[in-house]
């Protein structure tokens, strides 16, 4: 917490600010490579990019086939938001958050599945997966890690409520809270 002093016409306020680790520790590890911050500060963007635009295809390629997968994936990454908070914010941690809700996305998805074929360690890989982009995410940027949950709560719980399934929604809410 800080004081901002200019808010509540010069009174101040206590305020959050949030810079959480995750993206101090992909800094930190690619500035052990190069040695330059500029460099680091490049590459970290040109990762985080490549890792949402990877993401979000492999999600997309669950529903769509591939040029449309390639499509969603060129929208994803070239939105207005998610170009500002690159190119003209500078939101690192934020940018970051990009490459976690598609793979929530897609572990999730793929424990809603009702396929008697899976096998369980299939399911327990995918928990783990899951548990660990989740991490990632509210190490990334918390408050936007918390509107998509609220978000993806409701898209799993309409989803289990309209398939009358139940076991999918459960091993997801095994994996977020691990």
């Amino acid at each position: 917490p800080r004081w901002e002093e200019d808010t509540n016409r010069g009174f101040g306020a206590a305020t959050t600010s949030y810079y959480p680790p995750g993206v101090y520790y992909l800094s930190s590890a690619l500035y052990a490579f190069t040695r330059d911050w500029l460099r680091t500060l490049l590459d970290a963007h040109l990762l985080m990019m490549v890792a949402s635009a990877a993401a979000l295809y492999l999600y997309a390629r669950e529903v769509m086939g591939r040029r449309a997968s390639v499509v969603a994936m060129a929208a994803y990454i070239f939105l207005p938001y998610h170009i500002a908070d690159q190119y003209q914010r500078g939101a690192l941690a934020e940018l970051l958050g990009f490459v976690w809700m598609p793979a929530i996305l897609l572990f999730g998805d793929r424990l809603m599945k009702q396929d008697s074929s899976l096998r369980l360690s299939d399911k327990i890989a995918w928990v783990v997966w899951l548990a660990f982009s989740y991490g990632a995410f509210l190490w990334s940027h918390p408050p936007t890690a918390y509107q998509f949950t609220m978000g993806f709560a409701v898209y799993v719980a309409a989803r289990a409520w309209m398939t009358r399934q139940w076991k999918g929604p459960i091993l997801i809410v095994g994996g977020m809270a691990a």
